[in-house]
This record gives C-alpha cells, structure tokens and sequence, in this order.
C-alpha cells in the first residue's frame, strides 16, 4: 500500500447516490466549487495525518483539484495556509489533475503547478494516453507522475492496439524519470500485464472498490 485517492460521493434521502460528474458541474455553475474543494482539502489533509500519525507510515492522499480551483487567485495561498495550520508534510500529498487541464499550456505553466512543486508536494496528470495533442505537449512536460488511463487499460488483455500503446507510455514515462501509476485494474490479468510492462504501481477494483474511510482503515491499516 502506497496510498489512497480522496473521493466525494454525495448521499441524498430523495435522490440516492448522485455520482461527481453530475453534482461537480452543477457546483461550479453554482460558484460554490471552491468553496466545496477548499473544504475536500482540508477533510483530506486531517485524514492522511491522523492516518500516518496513527500508523507511523508515509502513505500518499491523491486529491482531485478542478480548473476553476487553480484559476482563484489565491488558491495556492488557501491551500499552504490549511498545509501549515495542520502541520502537514508535502510528501504526504499528491494533486492530480486531468490530461485535458494538465496539458495545456495555460496550466502547465501556471505559477499554481510550480509553486506546488517548489514546497514537495506532488504533481499527477490523470486519465492519461487519451488526448490527442498528449505526446506533443510532453516536450514541456513539468509534473512528477503520470496515471495512465482506465479506457486504455480496459482493453490491454483483448486489444493489441491498446497494449502496444500502453507500453509505448510506459517506456516514454520511464525514459523521462518519471513515476507512472495504471488505474482501473480489475483482473489479475491486466495487473500481470502492466508489471511485464513496467508499470510498478497500479490502483483498482481488483484489490478494493471505494469505501468509506472507517472502512478503509479498517481493512488496509489495522
């Protein structure tokens, strides 16, 4: 175990379980996203400390971070000033991003990622391998890791396109010192394939499907 990624569901009495990509958009055409991730932050930051406090470990909290939180003005400000008030190690936290918002130029060289990467903590592009424009915006490439995408990984076992992509990501990732990290792997198969491959860390349903985090403790630190 090297980690675990903070995930928002939302239980509602009338509606059930409303999943992220239908509340998150809503949220942010509400205004009240940054308030919401500032808030995510924060619950994230005080588990992983209780967590490594507790287990004297060095796991990693991934947290998902939205455009519009990095396009406020003072987001970086907000989130050094919960990192210091809760005594938390850099180290301890990686931000991820998506390949569509990591990639761009506006954000590759926003002074957000750098000063991020200047105070230890750690940079993922997400869902990675599916944009077009994905190799070419490598040359300026500034992050720390990369999480290769579930749709690519779904199809390694059966497709030869698929596992040839793949390792083609795995051997760029690798030839630029950087770290990488397959998600959704759900059979032993694919996770057989992506260790042939190179691939040394991976998340998925074949070792556990999202759980609250008393249960998490519980199963994984206890």
């Amino acid at each position: 175990l090297i980690g675990m990624e903070a995930l928002l569901r939302w239980k509602d009495e009338e509606l059930g379980y409303v999943p992220p990509n239908e509340f998150i958009p809503i949220a942010e055409r509400m205004g009240i996203m940054y308030s919401m991730g500032e808030w995510i932050i924060r619950q994230a930051f005080l588990q992983i400390k209780e967590w490594n406090t507790t287990y004297n470990s060095n796991l990693v909290m991934g947290i998902n971070i939205s455009p519009s939180q990095l396009e406020e003005e003072y987001f970086t400000d907000t989130f050094f000033g919960i990192m210091e008030g809760l005594e938390i190690d850099p180290k301890w936290i990686d931000i991820e991003l998506t390949e569509k918002i990591a990639l761009n130029g506006i954000v590759n060289s926003s002074d957000s990622i750098t000063r991020l990467k200047r105070r230890g903590v750690r940079i993922t592009v997400d869902d990675f391998g599916t944009g077009y424009e994905t190799f070419a915006n490598m040359i300026n490439f500034s992050f720390n890791r990369v999480k290769i995408a579930k749709e690519l990984v779904d199809n390694i076992i059966d497709n030869q396109n698929a596992k040839v992509i793949v390792q083609a990501i795995v051997n760029m990732v690798d030839g630029m010192n950087l770290d990488m990290i397959a998600e959704g792997v759900e059979e032993k198969e694919q996770l057989d394939i992506l260790l042939e491959m190179g691939c040394k860390e991976v998340q998925g349903f074949y070792f556990g499907k999202p759980i609250p985090a008393t249960a998490f403790e519980e199963f994984w630190l206890r």
